[in-house]
Formats: structure tokens, sequence, C-alpha cells
């Protein structure tokens, strides 16, 4: 019977290490009539040493496990890398929309007292109906523009929340974390 023992000096690659076992053998060295007898019985107990000489087995497979490493770092950076240039398109796209939902506000505004000053000068009999109907189509093409953009905004932060990350579920759809 074997008893083995690895003991190994590199834990972490065996196959650079000696092999240090334990061996137990036990048997008889007597025929038939003698088998087992006190003078034919043989037993021994002793350490097994193996080594491997040649270690570019080894050393190729640690090679492979180290490229294997490095090319599933470089995948994780370049998704990392295409996260982060979408989250930042979606954040330049959402700023730009603000800003140009604040001019439009302001559009709106000077829509809003160009109304009021129309309908005053109507009031003192200075300008005519036609010019007020039109401060009131400006007015309204305001509004309509300025609606579009405050969803235009929304549409924005839906792109940003998916950027970052984020994800919808459905009714059915249990939540996994």
């Amino acid at each position: 019977a074997l008893v083995g023992i690895r003991c190994a000096l590199l834990p972490n690659a065996p196959d650079f290490a000696p092999s240090v076992k334990l061996v137990a053998s036990v048997g008889s060295t007597g025929m038939t009539g003698d088998f087992l007898s006190a003078p034919t019985n043989r037993y021994g107990v002793g350490p097994s040493i193996s080594w491997q000489l040649n270690q570019n087995v080894a050393r190729a497979r640690i090679a492979e496990a180290s490229a294997e490493t490095k090319a599933a770092l470089a995948r994780f950076d370049g998704a990392l890398l295409q996260a982060l240039r979408e989250t930042e398109s979606a954040l330049n796209v959402y700023v730009h929309d603000l800003k140009k939902l604040q001019n439009l506000q302001t559009a709106r505004l000077e829509a809003d007292r160009a109304l009021a000053d129309a309908r005053k000068l109507q009031a003192f009999g200075r300008i005519d109906a036609l010019a007020v109907l039109d401060a009131e189509r400006t007015r309204a093409a305001a509004n309509l523009t300025l609606a579009a953009q405050r969803s235009q905004i929304s549409l924005d932060q839906v792109g940003v929340f998916f950027a970052l990350g984020g994800g919808w579920r459905g009714k059915g759809e249990a939540a996994e974390r």
C-alpha cells in the first residue's frame, strides 16, 4: 500500500516543487507453504521524493493563465471605457438640451411680453387685430417648442439613466438582487 503526501514548496505551482510521499509497503516473499510466516514477511516505510525536471509544460500553463488574465482585464477596460463614453455623451446631450430649454423659456417670456404689449397697443388703437393675432401665434409657437423641448429633456434623462447602467423590469420580472 502506498500513502502519498504532497508537499509543495510553491503551493500555487505544484509542478515546480518536489513531490514528497511517505511510502509504506507490506508483502510476503514465501511460497504457498510458508506464506505469511514470520521469516517471509516484509514491510517497509520511508520517504519518496520525485521532481519533474522538464518544467516547460508547467511554465506554458502559467503563461497561458497570465495571458487569459490580461485579456480579461483588457475586455473589462474596454467595456468600462465604452460605458464612460456613453455616459459622457448622454450627459452632454442632456446639458445641451437643458441650456436650450432655458433659452426657449426666455423666448416664451418675451413672446408673452410682446403679446401683452400688442394687446395694450390695440386697446389704444395704435395697431390692428392682425398684429395681435401674429403675437398670439408667436406665443403659441413658443409654447409648442417649449413643450417639445421638455419632452426631449425627459428622453435625455432616460438616456442618462440607461448610460449609467439602469434598466427596466416588467411586471412579471422579479428583482435579481
